[in-house]
C-alpha cells in the first residue's frame, strides 16, 4: 500500500490519514453550522454573551478608540492567555511531579528545567510580546482599516459565523506556518541565523512556543495567526476567541507533555526532536508534501492520539513495539 506505514497492530498508518481527518472535521463543522443557523435559542444566547463581555473590552477598557483596543489590548489579551497556559506547565517543569512524568514525550529530559534557560527564554518571550507585537500592531493597523475590521460591540455575528470564519483561519494558519516554517528550515543561512534560536529546545517547554528571533516571530508565528481574521475580515472580537484557541494550542503543542483529554502534542514535539520533519500544525500539508514520512514510521505516530483514560501514550506503545513488529515480520 502506498504512503502508508505498517504498525504493530497490522494496520496501516495511511499518508492519507490528516486530509481524511481534516476533511470529516470539516464536514462536522459545516453540518455544526448548518443547524446553529437554524437553532435560534443557542444562536442568540452566544450572541447576547459575547456583546456583554465584548461592550465591556470595547466601552470600558479601551474607552471607544480603535488604537487602545488593537494596539494595546489585543496585545495584552494574547500575552495573558499564553502565560496563564504556560505558567501551569511551568509548575509542573519545576516540580517535577512525579504523576506527571509518565507523561513526558522525551523522559528524563528538561526534569526539572533550567532556571537559567528557561529565564533566557523568557526574556525573549516577552520581548517579542512587548515590543515586537505592539509594533507591528501599528504596522498593520491600516491594513485593519482597509479591510473594514469592526473594533465595536456593535453588530457582532452569531456563532454560526464565527465557526465559518474559523475554518478560514485554520487554514490560512496550516498554509502560512508550512511555508514560512519549511523555507526557514530549508534556507540555510535563515536556518542558522534566525531559527536555530528557537531549536535550542530539542525537547521543548510550553513557554518555547514563541522563543524565537523577532523575524520569526512576525513571519511564522504572528503573521499567520493574524493571517486568517484579516482575510474574512472578522470583527476584533473574533480576533480574541481565535488567539485564546491558538495560543494555548500552541502553548500545548510545546508543553512535552502528552496528557488525557488534551489535544496529541507529538506531532510537532517530534519535530523538535528531529528537525526535518512535521513543518505544520494540523499535518494536512505535511501529508501532502510527504514531510512527515519518518513520524509515520515512527513510534510516535502511533502514539499521536488524544489519551481517553489514565495510561500514557508511552505505555500504550512502548519504545520498542515498533523493533518488534518488525522483528516479527523478518521470522
Amino acid at each position: 500500500m502506498a504512503g502508508a506505514t505498517k504498525n504493530s497492530t497490522g494496520a496501516f498508518r495511511s499518508r492519507e490519514a490528516p486530509i481524511v481527518n481534516f476533511l470529516v472535521a470539516l464536514l462536522g463543522l459545516l453540518l455544526l453550522i448548518a443547524f446553529l443557523d437554524r437553532e435560534t435559542q443557542i444562536r442568540n444566547g452566544f450572541h447576547d454573551k459575547l456583546t456583554l463581555a465584548w461592550r465591556y473590552v470595547w466601552v470600558d477598557l479601551a474607552g471607544e478608540d480603535d488604537w487602545v483596543a488593537f494596539v494595546v489590548l489585543t496585545n495584552v489579551w494574547a500575552t495573558a492567555v499564553y502565560w496563564f497556559v504556560g505558567g501551569i506547565f511551568s509548575i509542573l517543569d519545576f516540580g517535577n511531579f512525579e504523576f506527571t512524568r509518565k507523561y513526558k514525550m522525551q523522559p528524563n529530559v528538561n526534569q526539572p528545567v533550567s532556571a537559567k534557560k528557561y529565564l533566557k527564554t523568557a526574556a525573549q518571550v516577552l520581548f517579542n510580546q512587548f515590543v515586537v507585537g505592539p509594533l507591528l500592531a501599528v504596522a498593520v493597523m491600516p491594513l485593519l482599516r482597509w479591510r473594514g475590521i469592526d473594533f465595536t460591540a456593535n453588530n457582532i455575528p452569531g456563532i454560526a459565523v464565527f465557526l465559518r470564519h474559523f475554518i478560514g483561519y485554520a487554514i490560512c494558519e496550516e498554509i502560512g506556518f508550512y511555508y514560512a516554517h519549511r523555507l526557514f528550515h530549508e534556507v540555510k543561512p535563515l536556518y542558522i541565523h534566525i531559527h536555530k534560536q528557537h531549536h535550542e529546545w530539542v525537547a521543548p517547554i510550553s513557554i518555547a512556543a514563541r522563543y524565537a528571533h523577532p523575524i520569526e516571530d512576525i513571519l511564522a508565528n504572528v503573521g499567520p495567526v493574524m493571517s486568517g481574521p484579516l482575510i474574512c475580515g472578522s470583527p476584533l472580537v473574533f480576533w480574541w476567541i481565535w488567539l485564546l484557541i491558538g495560543l494555548a494550542s500552541t502553548v500545548i503543542s510545546h508543553s512535552g507533555y502528552h496528557f488525557p483529554l488534551l489535544p496529541s502534542t507529538e506531532f510537532h514535539d517530534f519535530h523538535h526532536l528531529r528537525f526535518d520533519v512535521n513543518y505544520g500544525m494540523l499535518g494536512v500539508l505535511d501529508a501532502l508534501h510527504n514531510t512527515d514520512a519518518k513520524f509515520r514510521s515512527s513510534v510516535c505516530s502511533l502514539r499521536h492520539h488524544m489519551l481517553t483514560s489514565l495510561k500514557s501514550a508511552r505505555e500504550e506503545f512502548p519504545d520498542d513495539v515498533v523493533a518488534n513488529a518488525n522483528e516479527a515480520k523478518t521470522d
